[in-house]
């Protein structure tokens, strides 16, 4: 019998409201008995992913994060990156200082995530536990920039400015409106083209046994 993979999203797929459910951990693992590979296909960063991992002790074999920009085996070994050109990560971080009504942005470097407060004044709603660990130089500084999320006052805003801006980047990377955030991704490795991935590490499958489970 031939080996099959199943990729599921996290956040209200396989998480549904605040918990991973025993049940849906019990058919994984005997999924995984079968012979079969099991996929945590998510736009959370690595850093972000494995803590959920290890709450629920969910048994995975690769993890597809940063909305198909990174590939992680399950020891966490980089097997595909795709960062956002250098020049376009600068223009974001003086973009996000510019426009206005701008709480703060994150930086995800591909494993672990970097904020840096804009406006303090302004009561942040995507990540008010997340404190800044690096200067804004040092960001700059760095050219492994998988993904950025600024995160606006309101969610107005934040649909005005994505709008605008995927004008500016749509040559180079793909600007999404997020509820109450503006996220920028390296072009072609936004949400759609995941099954590429178990494609090119199994070349032998077929496109049929590649599950791809994804509310939305």
């Amino acid at each position: 019998m031939a080996m099959k993979l199943l990729a599921a999203d996290y956040d209200g797929t396989l998480k549904l409201g605040e918990e991973v459910t025993s049940r849906d951990i019990e058919a994984i693992r005997k999924w995984r008995q079968k012979g079969n590979l099991f996929v945590i296909d998510t736009g959370r960063s690595m850093q972000s992913i494995l803590a959920e991992v290890r709450k629920y002790d969910i048994p995975v074999d690769y993890f597809i994060t940063n909305n198909g920009g990174m590939v992680f085996d399950a020891k966490q070994h980089e097997l595909f990156s795709s960062y956002i050109d250098p020049l376009m990560s600068l223009d974001i971080m003086y973009l996000a200082k510019e426009i206005g009504n701008v709480v703060s942005y994150v930086s995800n470097d591909g494993y672990y995530r970097h904020r840096v407060i804009v406006d303090e004044t302004l009561g942040e709603k995507r990540y008010p536990g997340l404190k800044p660990d690096l200067s804004e130089e040092e960001l700059m500084a760095s050219e492994k920039h998988a993904q950025f999320v600024i995160s606006m006052a309101t969610k107005k805003r934040s649909f005005t400015a994505c709008g605008k801006n995927q004008l500016l980047f749509f040559l180079h990377g793909c600007c999404l409106c997020q509820q109450i955030c503006c996220g920028y991704c390296s072009q072609g490795n936004i949400q759609g083209n995941r099954t590429g991935f178990p494609l090119q590490a199994y070349p032998d499958a077929e496109r049929e046994c590649i599950y791809h489970r994804r509310c939305g």
